[in-house]
């Protein structure tokens, strides 16, 4: 089934499809002027250039709606798989080695761990063991501290209060700014 576009002005009425060129273009011509002045306000009416686009592109495609615009292309999922084996080899390798490795923008290394991969960066935490008989010890020690007996002003004087820091005398590595 055709579909059929019909054009009506005061004179006549024709299908676009079988409408001879110069009378179109006439036609175009007067829906512009009419659609200036009716439909729009004279700030924000259309352009005649507008119009001759939207008709060219009618004639050239069959249809008004813009077309997909380009886009940056995708990584290929081969090569995904690439990048997820260099890392599963060591997971402690960082995004400039794997650049330079593989020889891609460091960039497309972050986005093809985050958003295809599901892999965050992330810090390492290091904390003590708990043994089976420090659970008691630090509910004691609570207990100890909350009772109002203890809660002394000398208490808290003599308290120290420290960032997550590791301080020794021999320069031991900073924990708390140990990151992969």
């Amino acid at each position: 089934m055709h579909s059929a576009y019909f054009c009506r002005d005061s004179t006549s009425e024709f299908l676009i499809d079988d409408a001879p060129e110069g009378k179109l273009k006439g036609y175009i011509n007067k829906i512009d002027n009419k659609l200036r002045m009716k439909t729009f306000s004279k700030r924000h009416a259309p352009s005649k250039d507008f119009i001759k686009r939207w008709y060219q592109q009618f004639k050239d495609t069959g249809s008004v709606k813009n077309k997909k615009a380009p886009s940056r292309p995708r990584i290929p999922t081969e090569d995904v798989d690439r990048y997820r084996e260099t890392f599963m080899r060591n997971t402690s390798t960082s995004t400039r080695s794997v650049c330079l490795q593989l020889g891609i923008p460091r960039t497309t290394v972050r986005r093809i761990l985050h958003k295809r991969l599901k892999l965050q960066p992330y810090k390492v935490h290091l904390l003590h063991e708990l043994k089976p008989n420090d659970k008691p010890k630090r509910f004691d020690f609570v207990v100890r501290i909350l009772t109002p007996k203890s809660r002394s002003t000398t208490y808290l004087k003599n308290a120290i209060f420290s960032d997550e820091a590791t301080f020794h005398v021999s320069g031991y590595v900073n924990h708390h700014n140990y990151r992969i």
